[in-house]
């Protein structure tokens, strides 16, 4: 069985050190002592908290590079506290003050040396003739030599090596993941386009389309031209710019549109009520990946038309907000019609949602309701632009 190493494999690894350090280096210097080991557990308390809170919180709350300037400013402020726990910390350490000058003892007589008779030592007494009398005075005590890195900010120093410690770790962990993502990625738009191209080269849809031409021909000539420029500009796209990763959302949308107006050209107009609404305004420099709402549209044709009661479908793409995209989709159901997964033909429910989380990761929503009458679908992506560039699966 293959075990695939996780983050979390080395922060344990690399915290299990650091906690045992102090234990082994006690037990080889043969002065082992639980109240030194505790000591220097408690000293690693605040920076396995400190690393907690930025591994599990920050991290997550504020994903690199999109949101980069919550990071920065979160990561300041949990530095900020950090420090100033770490100063409060070390400022209750009392150290005595050197700066008073000395003062005697009032109540002590300060004699001057005098030599004893037995013994070569001194003793107090008158000072001897041309002897200048001296204080027996203390040595004044000498102030500690000032320490040029203060405790605190040491620890801050500390502190940013953690930061710059799990970041190292999670982008290269990032990047793996990114890899095998592009990687599975590729295999599946390769599955993908040659499922869609087996479905739009099925010689059932060409018939239908060129049956429909055909009796479009004799009814109005002008009309099956513009069916058969739609059909080749479809059939285009699907071969050229499917296999693209990214195409301009405009480049989509006319599309969405073509295929909409061709499928259109088979519905009754009496008994099916087919709405398209779309951006009044699309920049050219706005992207995303080919044909992700396509799949929901043919369903929709497939299973929400019918030609013995009235139906609908309403397909609506809009820009919500910045940097997003919004796709729905809504249609009626058929009376007795079961709608299941395998209702999305050779893709599938299951496959579209792997594309989607290959591509964007957590940062997508689609949402499918159904009932006896009606089935509704909303996704919505991410964009790619300039403020939103395409950085690999998950953004």
């Amino acid at each position: 069985m293959k075990i695939r190493l996780r983050p979390w494999h080395v922060y344990t690894l690399v915290w299990l050190w650091i906690i045992l350090y102090p234990v082994i280096s006690s037990v080889l210097n043969s002065d082992f002592q639980w109240s030194d080991v505790w000591h220097d557990w408690t000293n690693l308390l605040p920076f396995f908290i400190f690393f907690i809170i930025h591994n599990a919180v920050i991290i997550p709350c504020f994903p690199l590079p999109r949101r980069k300037v919550g990071y920065v400013v979160a990561t300041a402020c949990l530095l900020g506290v950090f420090t100033l726990c770490q100063y409060i910390h070390f400022d209750e350490v009392k150290l005595p003050d050197f700066r008073q000058p000395f003062q005697p003892d009032t109540e002590r007589r300060l004699m001057p040396p005098q030599r004893d008779a037995d013994d070569d030592s001194f003793a107090p007494g008158p000072p001897a003739h041309g002897e200048a009398f001296t204080p027996d005075r203390p040595p004044m005590p000498q102030p500690p030599k000032p320490n040029m890195t203060p405790a605190y900010l040491m620890d801050l120093f500390i502190a940013l090596l953690v930061i710059g410690s799990n970041l190292t770790v999670m982008l290269l962990f990032r990047m793996q993941r990114e890899q095998e993502k592009a990687e599975q990625l590729e295999r599946i738009n390769l599955q993908h386009e040659l499922k869609y191209l087996k479905a739009q080269l099925n010689p059932h849809f060409l018939m239908n389309m060129l049956n429909n031409i055909h009796t479009m021909v004799e009814m109005n000539p002008e009309k099956a031209q513009e069916m058969i420029i739609d059909l080749s500009k479809l059939m285009r796209y699907a071969l050229y710019e499917g296999a693209r990763p990214l195409v301009s959302l405009s480049q989509e949308v006319n599309f969405i549109s073509n295929y909409v107006m061709l499928m259109k050209q088979r519905c009754s107009d009496k008994k099916v009520s087919i709405e398209l609404s779309l951006p009044d305004f699309i920049s050219e420099k706005i992207q995303v990946p080919p044909m992700l709402p396509l799949v929901f549209i043919e369903n929709a044709f497939k299973h929400g038309v019918s030609y013995r009661k009235p139906s609908y479908i309403r397909i609506v793409i809009t820009l919500p907000e910045e940097g997003r995209v919004e796709f729905s989709c809504v249609n009626s159901v058929n009376a007795g019609a079961t709608v299941t997964d395998s209702r999305y033909g050779g893709i599938g429910l299951e496959n579209v949602r792997k594309r989607l989380d290959l591509l964007f990761g957590k940062d997508y929503a689609l949402n499918i309701k159904s009932t006896e009458t009606e089935y509704n679908v909303i996704l919505n992506i991410p964009i790619y632009d300039e403020k939103h560039p395409m950085l690999g699966g998950g953004r």
